[in-house]
C-alpha cells in the first residue's frame, strides 16, 4: 500500500513539473505570422557648402527626405543640417546612412577637418552607408578616402537641357522602376574620371551624349555614367548626378530613385 501511494505521489509531482516547465517555455512561432517590422533607417542629411550652393534644390531635398520618414521606414537624425562638428564617433554610431545633399567645397576650404573625416571613415568601415546627390561630387577633391569611394568628381557642365537616359542595371532598387530609356531635363555633369568598366563600381544609369550639346572639354564618350554605386571598405556608397532641376523632387520616379539608393546603402534593399 505504501509503495502504491509513493508511486502515485512521484507521478503527480513529475506531471506538475512537466506542466509548469511547458508553460514557461517560449511559444513556437505560428506558421504564416508576419515578421517583426524592420528597424527604421536612420539618416543623417548633410548639406553644407563651401563652394557653389544649390539653394532651392537643397531645401527640396531635405523636404523629400522628411516625406520619406512619414511612413515610418526612415528616421531623419536630429543632427542633420550643415554643422560639420556633428561628424563624431558618438553621433555616427546611431546612424545607418549619411546623405550628402549638394555638398560642395574646395581644397582651401574643405567640408570636414581631419578629425571629422576620420570619424566618417570609421563609420563607413563599420558598415555605414553613404549617398551623394548631384553636387556631392563637387567636393572632397583632396580627400583620398572619399575620392576612392565616390570614383569620380565633378569637372564641368553645359547649360541645362533635355537628354536621353539609359538604365544600365534594372535589378537595382534605385533603377528597377525606371523605363529602359527615358528623357530628362537636367544639368549634366561630366566627371574627372569614368567609372565605366571598373569592376569595383556598379554602373546604374548613363546619359547619351549624342542627345545633348556637350562642351568640348567635357566629352566622356559613349559610356557616360551618371549614377553608380559600390561596396567600399565594409560599407556602401551610392551616387546620382540627378537632382539639380527643381520639378523632379515632386516626381515619383525620382523620389523612388533616391529612396532606393538610400535603402541599398543601408543594406535594406527589398528583395
Amino acid at each position: 500500500m505504501k509503495t502504491t501511494l509513493l508511486l502515485a505521489s512521484l507521478l503527480t509531482a513529475s506531471f506538475g513539473c512537466f506542466t509548469a516547465c511547458a508553460a514557461d517555455a517560449p511559444a513556437a512561432p505560428v506558421a504564416g505570422a508576419p515578421a517583426a517590422p524592420a528597424k527604421p533607417i536612420r539618416v543623417l542629411a548633410f548639406s553644407k557648402t563651401n563652394g557653389y550652393r544649390h539653394g532651392k534644390p537643397i531645401e527640396l531635398a531635405h523636404a523629400m527626405l522628411k516625406d520619406f520618414a512619414k511612413d515610418g521606414g526612415m528616421v531623419i537624425d536630429a543632427h542633420s543640417g550643415e554643422k560639420p562638428e556633428v561628424f563624431t564617433q558618438d553621433v555616427l554610431k546611431d546612424v545607418d546612412v549619411v546623405v550628402f545633399l549638394h555638398t560642395t567645397d574646395n581644397p582651401k576650404n574643405p567640408l570636414l577637418n581631419k578629425e571629422q573625416r576620420a570619424a566618417f571613415e570609421a563609420f563607413i568601415q563599420r558598415g555605414g552607408g553613404w549617398v551623394g546627390v548631384h553636387g556631392a561630387s563637387d567636393g572632397g577633391y583632396d580627400w583620398p578616402f572619399l575620392s576612392e569611394m565616390l570614383g569620380a568628381h565633378f569637372k564641368c557642365h553645359p547649360a541645362q537641357q533635355t537628354a536621353d537616359l539609359h538604365v544600365v542595371n534594372a535589378d537595382h532598387p534605385s533603377t528597377a522602376h525606371l523605363e529602359k530609356t527615358f528623357k530628362h531635363h537636367e544639368e549634366w555633369y561630366s566627371f574627372t574620371d569614368n567609372i565605366h568598366g571598373k569592376p569595383e563600381y556598379m554602373e546604374l544609369l548613363r546619359v547619351d551624349e549624342k542627345s545633348y550639346k556637350q562642351p568640348g572639354n567635357g566629352v566622356m564618350g559613349d559610356d557616360h555614367p551618371i549614377c553608380w554605386c559600390r561596396e567600399y571598405k565594409g560599407g556602401r556608397s551610392w551616387y546620382t548626378e540627378l537632382g539639380h532641376t527643381e520639378p523632379q523632387y515632386k516626381q515619383e520616379w525620382f523620389r523612388k530613385h533616391v529612396l532606393g539608393g538610400i535603402q541599398w546603402a543601408a543594406k535594406r534593399e527589398k528583395k
